[in-house]
């Protein structure tokens, strides 16, 4: 799709959040298009600032996160 619409030369870098599959997906996609050096990975700023705040306010007791969203 990316070489079909001509936007694979004009890609520089992919956001992400911190999945480690989309570290998987991008290393394939990079194999498949012989074109692995130019994929940089991004993680998502909002992502890593959503996943220290429940760090920050819940510790490590990730249920009470889940049980305040919830609420």
């Amino acid at each position: 799709v990316l070489q079909d619409y001509e936007i694979l030369d004009k890609t520089g870098a992919w956001i992400c959040d911190n999945a480690s599959s989309n570290n998987t997906a991008l290393e394939e996609l990079g194999r498949q298009l012989k074109t692995e050096t130019r994929f940089w990975r991004i993680k998502c700023a909002g992502h890593i600032f959503n996943l220290i705040a429940g760090d920050l306010f819940y510790g490590l007791d990730y249920e009470m996160f889940d049980v305040s969203i919830k609420e």
